[in-house]
């Protein structure tokens, strides 16, 4: 056969198939985050249309026992990420530090509270979980 011949054939048609569910997956995988319930996950949404990453956030994590409540200094004890994670008020990574904080000996609850600044420099509401360690209960903002 010619080569010359041979580059003129069209490619196969599952090929077509498989290059449109490429594209479409790159545009409803991001979609996703902008119909989704946790505005502040972001981790595959187009990040050039957002202002949560502008967001600044200090954290505190404090923990309830039968001597009181008291400050938790979260960089003896988790990944720097998941300090970084909880200042972007992750649910999930708040659940997690909280399940884990209550696994600590004599700890009776664990409240995170998170204050954030939005890019106009404006102060946005609180965002604060508490988990009680002896039912599980966890509340959510």
């Amino acid at each position: 056969m010619d080569p010359r011949a041979r580059a003129t054939e069209p490619p196969p048609r599952w090929s077509n198939a498989f290059i449109a569910v490429v594209l479409a997956l790159q545009v409803l995988v991001p979609l996703r985050y902008y119909v989704g319930s946790d505005p502040y996950d972001e981790r595959f949404s187009w990040r050039m249309f957002s202002t949560v990453r502008v967001a600044r956030c200090s954290s505190e994590t404090l923990e309830t026992s039968a001597t009181g409540e008291r400050t938790v200094n979260l960089s003896n004890s988790i990944h720097e990420a998941w300090i970084a994670n909880l200042r972007r008020n992750r649910d999930r990574v708040a659940r997690a530090v909280l399940r884990r904080r209550c696994d600590a000996e004599g700890v009776s609850s664990v409240r995170i509270h998170n204050r954030c600044t939005g890019p106009d420099g404006e102060a946005m509401p609180d965002m604060e979980w508490r988990r009680e360690c002896a039912t599980g209960e966890v509340r959510a903002p």
